[in-house]
């Protein structure tokens, strides 16, 4: 769906992309477990596409931005309860040209539903799945990557940075940069590149702690956030330091004269770039760390590592359902 609609572009006119086809996902995945046949998958599938949203605008610290995959997730499983009780959903959903799903949302960029089915059964897009390993927005990885690698060896102060600029595609630009106000969410620090990248650069990763109230009002961050220019590349001269999409380049002028340069094409985690399973395995205890107790953390790790063979999710379930401490305390 998203190769169907176009991810990025879809990002730039102001939808969240992955709440919007994620309902699809959803219903697909729920049909297969509840053994529809294919008329009701049709169904599953119309009843989904009408109940897909999202807007963008989300990014500015409105809570619900952390729901919508929620809600997409929520929407495809009613989607396809709906179905096998022999409710009706719009036939031909993705094809209809008045209020159909690609014609609506694809609005304006040219949707190509031959995507759905293409390698269909032969090509698994899991394979291509980017982990993310810093607690930001998937887009801003590059620029903390870039500023990481820059930062490698040597100790850098807000002081010690003159000037901080960032060129990134369209979708990035659009959604991971506006002028931030000061202090900022952590919903919207999350979202903001030069928040994120200065995180990077002063902290040396980003991370949950990144985000409690008094870093996201410290002096030291929101003197870099000043000193950072963030521009758009032209899709029509993309740069030839990578694949269009992410392609990221940091450039910092340090007091003195002195320039950094990193570019960028793939964040760390992506296919081309993957997680270790130790680096997978580090993040996860970092993070459960800080909201549920060891014992508990080492029993979810234990039982996610061998779901095949598992008799019973059960007890998973209820590992998860449990209560948690608050990441940010």
């Amino acid at each position: 769906m998203g190769l169907a609609l176009g991810g990025p572009k879809m990002l730039s006119r102001g939808w969240h992309s992955g709440s919007v086809f994620g309902t699809h996902a959803a219903a697909a995945a729920s049909g297969v477990l509840r053994g529809l046949n294919a008329a009701q998958f049709e169904d599953a599938l119309g009843l989904a596409g009408t109940q897909s949203a999202g807007l963008m605008a989300a990014q500015y610290e409105a809570m619900s931005k952390r729901m919508h995959h929620g809600f997409a997730s929520r929407n495809g499983f009613y989607a396809a309860g709906l179905a096998q009780s022999g409710y009706t959903g719009i036939k031909r959903v993705f094809e209809r040209e008045y209020g159909g799903f690609l014609s609506t949302f694809g609005e304006g960029h040219d949707p190509d539903a031959s995507q759905i089915t293409k390698n269909l059964g032969s090509e698994w897009n899991t394979e291509k799945i980017t982990v993310k390993i810093h607690a930001a927005m998937g887009g801003l990885h590059p620029a903390i990557d870039a500023a990481l690698a820059l930062t490698d060896g040597r100790k850098l102060t807000a002081g010690g940075i003159e000037a901080i600029r960032i060129e990134v595609p369209h979708a990035i630009y659009h959604h991971g940069w506006w002028t931030p106000e000061r202090p900022l969410t952590a919903i919207g620090a999350q979202m903001n590149i030069a928040y994120a990248t200065a995180a990077a650069l002063l902290d040396g990763h980003v991370r949950p702690e990144q985000f409690t109230p008094s870093r996201l009002d410290a002096d030291d961050l929101w003197e870099l956030i000043g000193r950072t220019q963030v521009h758009q590349v032209d899709e029509q001269h993309e740069p030839a330091w990578g694949q269009p999409g992410y392609n990221t380049r940091l450039t910092l002028t340090l007091r003195g004269g002195e320039v950094l340069t990193r570019a960028l094409n793939q964040p760390h985690g992506g296919p081309d770039d993957p997680l270790t399973n130790a680096e997978i395995r580090e993040k996860y205890r970092a993070l459960t760390a800080q909201v549920v107790d060891p014992g508990r953390a080492a029993r979810i790790e234990q039982i996610v590592l061998d779901l095949e063979g598992q008799a019973d999710l059960g007890p998973l379930v209820d590992l998860l359902a449990a209560p948690a401490r608050g990441a940010l305390g």
